[in-house]
């Protein structure tokens, strides 16, 4: 992890770890044909495993919104 980027719990490294797995197997191996041709189909396909993995509309209590610094958005 390079100095500019923030430590991360386990919690937060579990869905990065997650995203990262998502991201090279599903998306990936498909994202130069949903770019050139536009397969809305594969498109909602890979919204809908994305929804079902909860990534989503994340949660966050109004509580800890103010001292996460964009955390949730880099992970």
């Amino acid at each position: 992890m390079s100095s500019n980027e923030p430590e991360l719990n386990e919690d937060q490294a579990m869905i990065q770890d997650m995203a990262r797995k998502f991201a090279q197997a599903e998306l990936a191996p498909v994202a130069q044909k949903l770019d050139q041709e536009g397969d809305s189909e594969l498109f909602l396909g890979n919204l809908k495993k994305l929804a079902e993995l909860g990534f989503m509309g994340l949660n966050i209590e109004s509580e800890y919104e103010k001292s996460l610094d964009g955390q949730v958005v880099c992970l």
